[in-house]
């Protein structure tokens, strides 16, 4: 029997170098996959906030476009009211209509 460490296989051993420089490399890809891993989270968060923020400035809009909708048709029917009231009263105040009478026509 071998009495060499590491299982009997001398320490010079390539199969026990590759061993080691696996483990190192596998080390090293652990932390930059978790790193990776962090970065796509981050980014994922980002997007997530972006997305909701994006969701609530959509909402507002949509509201203060229905807010301007209800205030336009307002406006349109007060316009159209006051227009034909104006129209009525300037039509019906002329002396050439028969609401003075007929007297008003003897011109």
């Amino acid at each position: 029997m071998s009495t060499e460490p590491n299982g009997g296989l001398p320490s010079g051993s390539p199969r026990f170098g590759n061993k080691v420089r696996n483990q190192q490399s596998l080390d090293l890809f652990e932390r930059q996959f978790i790193r990776v891993l962090n970065k796509v989270y981050q980014t994922i968060e980002k997007n997530e906030i972006r997305l909701a923020e994006q969701d609530r400035r959509d909402t507002i809009r949509m509201e203060w476009q229905q807010v301007a909708l209800v205030v336009d048709r307002l406006l349109l029917w007060i316009f159209i009211i006051i227009t034909t009231t104006v129209s009525l009263v300037i039509i019906y105040s002329s002396p050439y209509t028969s609401f003075y009478g007929a007297e008003s026509l003897d011109v």
